[in-house]
């Protein structure tokens, strides 16, 4: 075995001046890059906490609808008329959530389940606009419809609130 006696050389790396410059400039893209990316993060962020908070208001204007909808149509008592009413208000109600719904803008990951939702609440529009000219003897069949796809919107809800932050 030899010792080494003599120290490693390094050799400096000596760049041109347009050398130099480009390599700053890869520095300075790289550096607004990490920025811009950041600030998209954060817009979306907030974005995703504005359409939370608001799809969380619209929707319990709607379960209130829901609930407004049961009380009424057991005082009611079986009057056709009286059912065909609050179908009508029912309607009205989910009509208006869908519209702010519609009005909201979701994350990218999001928006096959909001398009589930969105299909859900147009299923339950129908069929209660359905129930609004029912004859008494298909009522009934088509009320225990509206439970099952109140259910199922209930479930699709869940899925998408899972999703947004807050």
């Amino acid at each position: 075995m030899t010792a080494v006696t003599e120290r490693p050389r390094l050799n400096r790396l000596v760049l041109s001046r347009p050398g130099k410059r480009i390599v700053v400039l890869f520095i300075v893209l790289g550096v607004l890059g990490l920025a811009g990316g950041i600030t998209v993060a954060v817009v979306n962020g907030s974005r995703a906490n504005h359409t939370a908070h608001n799809l969380d208001s619209y929707h319990s204007e709607a379960v209130t609808a829901y609930a407004t909808f049961a009380v009424t149509s057991q005082a009611c008592a079986g009057q056709i008329t009286c059912l065909h009413g609050t179908d009508a208000k029912l309607a009205e109600a989910l009509q208006r959530f869908r519209r702010q719904f519609d009005g909201l803008t979701f994350p990218p990951q999001t928006v096959s389940d909001a398009q589930q939702v969105r299909n859900d609440i147009y299923d339950q529009i129908t069929l209660v606009r359905q129930l609004e000219a029912a004859a008494p003897a298909a009522y009934n069949q088509m009320l225990g419809r509206l439970q099952e796809l109140a259910n199922h919107f209930n479930t699709d809800y869940v899925t998408l609130r899972e999703q947004l932050p807050g």
